[in-house]
């Protein structure tokens, strides 16, 4: 299967005999067949002709509309003939207030352990005062879990560990983009590259839950608040600490994203990335899907169908099949980051380099 995404201003998707075609000032830049497309990023002023559109949603391919700061602009509303497989029992299972605390309460557990778990990699070497305290307040929240006796305690410690956790993360990331000379404009940079990966996170989380016959509006952690894709945000929540925020801190300590790769703000535009910068974005993004790790109950599996794992992990608690959900939970061990996966077979990834 292929990703596409468009990221140069222009940039035009476009159909003819079932293959979609990416044209950038008159010019065929990609070509690929739609039965081979699993997913469709535009950045910035980039189109999708109606015909694109019209088959891409036929094919249920998602399509996400981004601005060149990594907000979301926008989805294609895949139309359907029929609810999603999955919902009756979606509607069924909330109904048992039971339901969604347990699976809120495994959610959060595993972003307090994942947390703590980012925190320990990225402070390895190099150690700062609120990266320690961070961990060690995750320890405690851990074992003070269980007192959270209702949906919107647990969304409270999830805040409380989020404040600590991205201040160590801002304090670990301050010598790597000079935050102590130009705190602001930096760190808006970061912000930027962090919105854009949790919106890519989102956009292939979406395509899983989409393709599993879920309803992605109907979650857990998330079921009381405002956010139109719900389920999508709970799982989310398990990922982001490790496929996003440790990437971006990666890319940032190691000098691959430097504050040259950012625009310059101005009273009328903000920070953005440039499309090289997205490009290079990109890439890294879809090699750390590609990474190999071990999951804690499906042995060696990449980032990639680690999601796809909890998706199905998630509907086997929902059916009954097991008795309560297991989330993602990192290791710490030599073997937790290992290098991309080689010869997949089942996915390949296009980049569109225009």
């Amino acid at each position: 299967m292929t990703a596409i995404y468009m990221t140069e201003p222009g940039t035009c998707l476009k159909v003819k005999h079932h293959y979609f075609q990416v044209f950038h000032q008159n010019k065929l830049c990609l070509q690929v067949h739609s039965s081979q497309v699993s997913k469709i990023t535009l950045f910035g002023n980039c189109h999708l002709q109606p015909n694109a559109a019209s088959l891409a949603q036929s094919l249920a391919i998602p399509v996400l509309f981004l601005d060149n700061q990594g907000n979301y602009l926008g989805r294609l509303q895949l139309e359907s003939l029929h609810p999603a497989k999955y919902f009756p029992q979606q509607i069924k299972r909330a109904q048992n207030p039971n339901f969604p605390k347990t699976i809120a309460e495994s959610i959060v557990r595993a972003y307090l352990h994942n947390c703590g778990i980012v925190l320990l990699r990225l402070s390895a070497n190099h150690s700062t005062p609120k990266a320690e305290i961070a961990m060690e307040m995750l320890d405690l929240l851990i074992d003070d879990l269980p007192m959270a006796d209702s949906i919107h305690a647990l969304r409270e410690y999830s805040t409380t560990a989020a404040s600590l956790y991205y201040q160590a993360i801002t304090e670990l990331l301050a010598k790597a983009f000079n935050f102590q000379c130009t705190c602001r404009p930096h760190s808006h940079s970061i912000n930027s590259v962090l919105r854009l990966g949790n919106a890519l996170l989102n956009h292939t989380i979406y395509g899983f839950v989409q393709s599993a016959g879920l309803n992605p509006n109907f979650g857990n952690l998330h079921f009381y608040c405002q956010d139109e894709l719900s389920l999508i945000e709970d799982f989310a929540v398990e990922f982001r600490p490790f496929l996003v925020d440790e990437l971006v801190a990666n890319l940032a300590i190691s000098q691959i994203l430097t504050p040259d790769d950012f625009t310059r703000p101005s009273q009328q535009d903000a920070i953005s990335l440039y499309p090289a910068t997205l490009k290079k974005f990109i890439k890294h993004w879809e090699e750390k899907l590609q990474t190999e790790v071990t999951h804690l109950y499906a042995g060696k599996l990449s980032y990639r169908r680690c999601l796809a794992w909890q998706v199905q992990e998630y509907i086997a608690y929902l059916l009954g099949d097991v008795e309560f959900y297991r989330p993602m939970l990192l290791k710490w061990d030599t073997d937790t980051a290992i290098s991309p996966v080689s010869n997949q077979p089942t996915e390949q990834r296009i980049l569109v380099k225009v």
